[in-house]
């Protein structure tokens, strides 16, 4: 099946940007590339974030999907656990497994079953954990900390 000339074809304009499908979470699987590849260096998943989402910004993935990736002048292959997808501003569709990466795109980073990567998680993942209300601290001493009665 080919188009000859004078052949006749139906043009469709493309779906409005805020029509897509947006990426709204996304957790990916990492590893080296080289496998067995041993490497003590900590890699901070926020700048991995920030790297990735300028690389992958506006390409379609799919659940599933195996990556590559360059970080840090280490190439790191991935595969996409789990995706959540829905139009911009709206809830997430249950079916889909395919959609855009954006920049507001949530991002989290795991390790491999059995990689030796090593990934400091994002500060933003971190939930702060209050002190009881109800903890008398005035028998407390702390140095520099004066309480008062």
């Amino acid at each position: 099946m080919g188009i000859t000339e004078g052949t006749q074809v139906s043009v469709e304009m493309l779906p409005h940007p805020e029509s897509e499908l947006s990426i709204q979470e996304m957790v990916l699987e990492l590893d080296f590339l080289k496998r067995g590849y041993q490497n003590s260096q900590p890699y901070l998943e926020d700048d991995m974030i920030t790297t990735f989402t300028n690389t992958y910004k506006e390409i379609l993935m799919t659940q599933h999907e195996p990556i590559l990736f360059k970080y840090l002048g280490e190439r790191l292959r991935g595969k996409i656990v789990s995706l959540v997808v829905g139009p911009p501003g709206s809830p997430p569709l249950t079916k889909a497994t395919t959609g855009i990466v954006k920049e507001t795109t949530q991002i989290t980073f795991v390790s491999a079953q059995d990689s030796t990567i090593r990934i400091i998680p994002s500060a933003k993942q971190f939930v702060l954990f209050s002190l009881p209300l109800y903890q008398d601290f005035t028998d407390t001493f702390v140095p520099g900390i004066t309480l008062w009665h």
